[in-house]
């Protein structure tokens, strides 16, 4: 069993879009205050999952889309910010997160998309 700790990449790591991320069955979650440890039932791996990577994975669940998932962490923020860039950050944060997710098997992988 191998384990591996997750967090949301930095702005300067490449991106991908998923449409409508959908959370991979045969995951078992345990969340601790907010984080997540994964177990990977096929692959035998564990996961350590932050509240923000968490939080993405959470609302994998093939009905928001990607923008939908930034929409609500904005929300999470509580007060409204006066920086109009913002959003797009936390919009380019959630696909990096839907990226790192996706390339460690824990997305259900979109039509095109490799698994």
């Amino acid at each position: 069993m191998s384990g591996e700790d997750f967090a949301l990449p930095p702005d300067s790591i490449a991106t991908i879009t998923v449409p409508v991320p959908r959370r991979r069955q045969g995951v078992c979650c345990h969340e601790l205050d907010g984080e997540a440890v994964l177990y990977d039932v096929a692959h035998h791996t564990l996961h350590y999952l932050n509240a923000t990577a968490f939080f993405i994975l959470s609302r994998c669940d093939g009905q928001r889309r990607t923008e939908d998932i930034a929409d609500e962490l904005l929300g999470q923020h509580g007060s409204p910010t006066s920086d109009p860039d913002v959003p797009t950050r936390i919009l380019s944060d959630v696909r990096g997160g839907l990226a790192e997710l996706a390339s460690n098997g824990l997305l259900e992988p979109d039509d095109g998309m490799p698994a």
